[in-house]
Formats: C-alpha cells, structure tokens, sequence
C-alpha cells in the first residue's frame, strides 16, 4: 500500500491537481508522509480539543504545528457535536490549522459556528 500511495501522490501532481490525504491514523499516516517526503499539499485531519480520534494528541499538535509546508484542514473539530464552537475554534486558532469542516444538522447550527468562527478568526 505505501508504494501505491506514493505513485498515487505522483499521478495526481503530474496532472495539476494538489494532491491532498485524509487522515484516519493521523500520527502514523503523518510519519509515513515526512519520512518519505510524499508530495502531499493538502492534509485532513482530526483536530480537537477533546482529542477525539486523534491517536496521541500531543504528538498530533507537535507535527501539526512543526510542518508549515503543508495546509492542514481540521476534522471533527467540534468532537462529534461534544465541544462549542466556540471552544473548538479557540483551540484550533492556536494551531497550524488552515481551514476546518464541520458538520451541521440545522440552521441554527449553521449560523452559530459561521458567526462563532468569524468573530474568532477576524
């Protein structure tokens, strides 16, 4: 599979396309995209406050935070609905995180993360 990964990876940049990764694992996928240098731009990540599903959160925030030449896109950031928004974007404001998604089930919801994200990141 990493073999595959990589000419994957490769693929998609000869095409164009900034080629990007989920991550499910995310120390040990994280590990696995430095250490063989993976062309990668783009990373999705989960990335909260809570840790949830984070694997070794304080490893996460360190890799994270130490390779500014990926742009990292949190996910889960409000924990499966667990954390505020407010709570969750504070937190994400303090990392190398560039953008975040979450998921949202009402328009109350919609309008208290978008107003909640821009009063914090403005």
């Amino acid at each position: 599979m990493d073999e595959r990964l990589i000419n994957l990876v490769e693929e998609i940049s000869s095409l164009g396309i900034i080629p990007g990764v989920a991550l499910h694992n995310p120390v040990k996928t994280m590990k696995f995209i430095i250490e063989n240098n993976l062309n990668v731009k783009a990373i999705l990540v989960p990335f909260n406050v809570n840790g949830l599903y984070m694997g070794n959160k304080e490893e996460l925030e360190k890799l994270v935070d130490e390779n500014d030449q990926y742009s990292f896109i949190g996910m889960k950031t409000l924990a499966v609905g667990k954390l505020s928004p407010q709570k969750a974007y504070e937190y994400i404001k303090q990392h190398n995180i560039c953008a975040v998604t979450i998921g949202m089930v009402s328009i109350e919801e919609a309008k208290e993360s978008t107003q909640t994200a821009l009063n914090i990141f403005q």
